[in-house]
C-alpha cells in the first residue's frame, strides 16, 4: 500500500523550511536538502541554495549519495567524491561536479527511514563529524515530526488511515478530469464474533484485514479504517471495473480468515465511483450500498 507523502498533506513544508535555514545558519551557504525515500526511489522535498537539485525531482536511489544512508542507517560523509569509489562513479559526480556531501537518515519510531538531511557542494573537503553532528540533530526533530503527522492520520489498531485523512483526501482530490472509486466494507455479523469469541479476537480479526489490505492494495489506492469494523478503499484514478480484480482478491483473502473449524469472516460492501456520484458523496452513498449489501447474500457488492 501507498506510504502517503507526509509533505503534501500537512505543515511539512514549512517545518523543512525551517530544517533546512537552520542549517544554513550552522553550517554556512552551502546546498541543502530535504528527501523521501520510498523504495527504489528517492524524491527531493525542499532544497536551499540550490545548486543542482530542484524540488520534486525523483531519482532511483542507487544514482543517489543517499543510497549509503539508506543501506547502513547511519550518517554518511563524503570528503571528496572524485577520489571516492562509492560515488566516483555516480552521474552526480561526473556530470554535476559534486565533491563534498554530508547526509544523514530521518529514521522514524517504527525503525523505518523517511529520507535523508543533506548538505553537498561542488567544493571538495567542505564537512566534517561537526556537520554531520548538526545535520543529525535536525533529522531527529524532522522524525518527529513526520511521526505525529502519522500519529494524527492513522488508525492506532490496523495502521490504516483514518476519518480525519479521509477528510483530508476528500478535500484535495480532483475528480473534473479523473474517475475516483471508494469501496466501503464492514463485517458480517461482527458483533457475534464480539460476543462468542471475545473482543481481543475481534481485534485480532480487525488487525488482519489490515494486515491483508496493506497487502492487496496498489500504490493508486488509500485503505481506511473508519472505526469499529467499519472500512473503506479509495481507488484513486479507477473506475469501479479497473478495481474489480482488487475486491474480489480482498473478499476471499477475508474469507480465508478462520475462527473457528466452521466460522470464516464475510464482508458486505458498497462500491461507488465518481462517474455516477460525486466526490463529496462518495462515502455517504457506499453506505447506502453496504447496507443493501447486508440483506443480501455473504460476501455480497452492491455497486450505486
Amino acid at each position: 500500500m501507498k506510504r502517503y507523502p507526509v509533505e503534501d498533506a500537512f505543515n511539512f513544508e514549512d517545518v523543512a523550511n525551517d530544517i533546512l535555514q537552520m542549517a544554513n545558519d550552522l553550517i554556512g551557504k552551502h546546498e541543502f536538502f530535504v528527501s523521501f525515500i520510498d523504495e527504489k526511489i528517492l524524491k527531493v522535498l525542499k532544497v536551499k541554495n540550490k545548486i543542482w537539485l530542484d524540488e520534486g525531482i525523483i531519482m532511483p536511489i542507487e544514482e543517489t549519495y543517499c543510497q549509503y544512508t539508506l543501506q547502513g542507517k547511519e550518517p554518511v560523509l563524503i570528503v571528496n567524491s572524485l577520489v571516492d569509489e562509492r560515488v566516483k562513479f555516480l552521474n552526480a559526480t561526473i556530470s554535476n561536479k559534486m565533491c563534498s556531501y554530508a547526509g544523514v537518515p530521518i529514521i522514524l519510531k517504527n525503525g523505518i527511514v523517511f529520507g535523508t538531511v543533506c548538505a553537498q557542494n561542488k567544493e571538495p573537503f567542505l564537512f566534517d563529524q561537526k556537520t554531520i553532528s548538526i545535520l543529525t540533530r535536525l533529522a531527529k526533530f524532522l522524525s518527529y515530526v513526520v511521526d505525529l503527522e502519522t500519529f494524527i492520520i492513522k488508525d492506532s489498531l490496523t495502521g490504516l488511515y483514518n476519518r480525519y485523512f479521509w477528510n483530508k483526501m476528500i478535500a484535495q482530490l480532483n475528480s473534473n478530469h479523473t474517475v475516483h472509486t471508494f469501496l466501503m466494507f464492514d463485517i458480517d455479523k461482527f458483533k457475534k464474533i464480539n460476543d462468542q469469541f471475545g473482543h481481543e479476537k475481534g481485534d485480532e480479526v480487525l488487525t488482519q484485514i489490515g494486515e491483508i489490505l496493506q497487502n492487496i492494495i496498489q500504490n493508486n489506492a488509500y485503505a481506511f479504517r473508519f472505526g469499529g469494523d467499519e472500512f473503506g478503499v479509495l481507488f484513486t484514478e479507477s473506475s469501479v471495473e479497473e478495481t474489480a480484480d482488487a475486491v474480489n482478491e480482498l473478499i476471499v483473502k477475508c474469507e480465508e480468515i478462520r475462527l473457528d473449524q466452521n466460522t470464516i469472516v464475510n464482508i458486505s460492501c458498497g462500491i461507488v465511483d465518481t462517474n455516477n456520484v460525486d466526490i463529496s458523496k462518495l462515502m455517504a452513498v457506499a453506505d447506502q450500498c453496504l447496507y443493501l449489501s447486508k440483506k443480501e447474500s455473504k460476501s455480497f457488492v452492491t455497486r450505486a
